[in-house]
This record gives C-alpha cells, sequence and structure tokens, in this order.
C-alpha cells in the first residue's frame, strides 16, 4: 500500500482568506439541472449551496459529508498512515468512487453524480467554442465564471470557491477547484484527483493535483 508522502506538483500563490459562506441547509432539495448543450445537465449550484452563487458545501474526495477540518488524520480513506481501498497496491484497487462514495449521489439521489474527467473535459472545451459565452462575473456575493450557451441562453455560474486546507479558506475568489470522480493513478503516491481548476486570467482546465484530502468544491451533473 502506499504511505503518504505528498510533493507539490503546481505551486500556486498562498492565499488565505476569511470566508463567510452561506448557509446550506436547504441546498440539497433546490438543485435544477440545466442543459447548456453537453452529454450531461450540470446542476445549476454547487452541492450543498442554497443559491446559485453561494459557495455550497466542501468535500474531500470521497466522503459523503463535509466538515469543518480537513486533514490527512480525519480523512475516511487513510488508516495508520496508509490509504484505504481507492489507490493502494493491490490488484482490482479502483480509480472511480463507488455510489456509496459519490457525495453528489448520496446527497441529491440516483440521478445525480459526480462529473467525470471527460464530462469536465467537455465543459473546458467550451471555453473557446464560439456557442459559449465564458463572463467573469460577481453572483451572489462572489466571483466566478457565468458560463452560457447562446443557443438556447441557458447558463450555470461556477463561484471561484477556492479549497480548505486543514481549517483555511485558500483561493476563495480567485480560483474555483471542482472534484471529478476520478483518481489520478500515475500520480505520485495516488495522492490526487482529476478536476477542474478555473481562473479568471487564464480561464478553466482539466486540473490533476487536486489533494483528495483537502475540501474542494462539487458541482454535480444529471445523465
Amino acid at each position: 500500500m502506499k504511505k503518504l508522502f505528498f510533493a507539490a506538483v503546481v505551486i500556486l500563490p498562498l492565499l488565505s482568506v476569511s470566508c463567510s459562506k452561506s448557509s446550506s441547509s436547504n441546498g440539497y432539495s433546490s438543485v435544477k439541472a440545466v442543459d447548456i448543450g453537453l452529454s450531461v445537465k450540470w446542476s445549476d449550484r454547487n452541492l450543498g449551496a442554497s443559491s446559485v452563487g453561494d459557495l455550497g458545501d466542501y468535500y474531500a474526495w470521497g466522503e459523503t459529508t463535509t466538515k469543518a477540518t480537513f486533514t490527512v488524520e480525519n480523512y475516511k480513506w487513510v488508516k495508520n498512515g496508509m490509504y484505504q481501498y481507492y489507490g493502494i497496491e493491490e490488484e482490482g484497487s479502483p480509480a472511480f468512487l463507488r455510489p456509496e462514495d459519490d457525495a453528489a449521489r448520496v446527497r441529491l439521489g440516483k440521478n445525480w453524480r459526480m462529473p467525470t474527467k471527460e464530462n469536465i473535459q467537455e465543459l473546458v472545451s467550451t471555453y473557446t467554442n464560439p456557442n459559449y459565452q465564458w463572463t467573469w462575473t460577481r453572483v451572489g456575493g462572489h466571483m466566478g465564471f457565468e458560463i452560457k450557451y447562446l443557443q438556447n441562453g441557458n447558463s450555470i455560474f461556477l463561484p471561484a470557491s477556492g479549497l480548505v486546507d486543514n481549517a483555511t479558506y485558500r483561493y476563495v475568489e480567485a480560483y474555483g477547484y471542482y472534484l471529478s470522480d476520478e483518481l489520478v493513478m500515475d500520480a505520485d503516491f495516488l495522492s490526487y484527483i482529476y478536476g477542474l481548476n478555473m481562473e479568471q486570467q487564464h480561464g478553466p482546465g482539466l486540473y490533476r493535483t487536486l489533494r483528495r484530502t483537502e475540501g474542494n468544491s462539487i458541482r454535480p451533473v444529471a445523465d
């Protein structure tokens, strides 16, 4: 099994903020599936968000409940300093989340799930597609990208929700990090998850260095 040694692959500027996050106690029952012309419909809000501009809840990969502090020590899939089940050196170790470990499916029901790497790549590809308009704007008090499908006028808003490292909110209003359901199996020490990374200057990208133990956002999809 893999021991937990972490190496930074992408270095980002250190930015910590004091984050006042809106209550999301009712966010699980009010989501809507939005057709923006892709192979899946995207939720109109982050998982746990009470509105489209709310940051929502943060999750470690493979956990289905949010928490205030995100550490290696309190991560569900670590025991005695070793990763368990996902991404271990045993034949058949899965790279994809089981339905019972998919926070979107558990919280919203069987019609919803976390996006795949391919779903995220498809969304990222619209950044340069003339049928789409990406606008960096403020909604509900938070900065992020509005993605509008010009063929039908539908849009979604992805807030720059940053991440939670231990109990510190970082990069809020500057970066958005969104989890996929897939572990990066060839990464050093299997610590990383594929996901969406976005920021104003360079737009969106498929990211492969989201740390599985940190708190990141989830934007559910519906088939």
